[in-house]
């Protein structure tokens, strides 16, 4: 589900590190001066995926801070 520009919504599988399917929903808000991302993922442990996803949003924001 794509909601533009707040939501993005979708289903994930991923066998070699979690069992099942998962969920996740990305929100994006603006603020005054800048925007806040709000990630949450549903259906799979925290402590499972936490770090993985902590270093695809550490990079995402090395590429966007080099424009």
């Amino acid at each position: 589900m794509v909601d533009r520009p707040r939501l993005l919504c979708f289903s994930l599988e991923v066998p070699q590190h979690f069992p099942g399917q998962s969920r996740v929903a990305i929100a994006f808000r603006q603020g005054p001066k800048d925007f806040e991302m709000v990630f949450e993922q549903t259906g799979v442990d925290p402590e499972i995926v936490e770090a993985d996803w902590r270093r695809m949003f550490s990079r995402l924001a090395m590429v966007l801070l080099k424009r």
